[in-house]
């Protein structure tokens, strides 16, 4: 059984600088995919190690508009919404 929460993710964002601040009880592998809202990803880091962990997505060369991160471990995934202003 999977007791693995990744529920435990807050968005921090300033401009076009997004952390992802992660809180997991255990080290956990998880995959992260970044789409914009015609659905094409724009970023994926897979099976990076987290545990209490940020991640720097940088959109500074991307075009103004809505993405969604999609974070998922082996059983569960979260998406967060964002809005880019370049």
């Amino acid at each position: 059984k999977d007791n693995v929460s990744i529920t435990n993710v807050k968005v921090a964002q300033d401009k076009n600088n997004v952390d992802l601040i992660f809180d997991m009880n255990s080290v956990t592998d998880v995959t992260v995919d970044v789409s914009d809202a015609l659905g094409q990803k724009v970023f994926t880091q897979m099976n990076q190690k987290i545990y209490k962990d940020k991640i720097n997505l940088n959109f500074s060369d991307r075009s103004s508009g809505v993405y969604f991160i999609r974070i998922q471990s082996a059983s569960k995934m979260i998406t967060k919404k964002i809005i880019i202003e370049n």
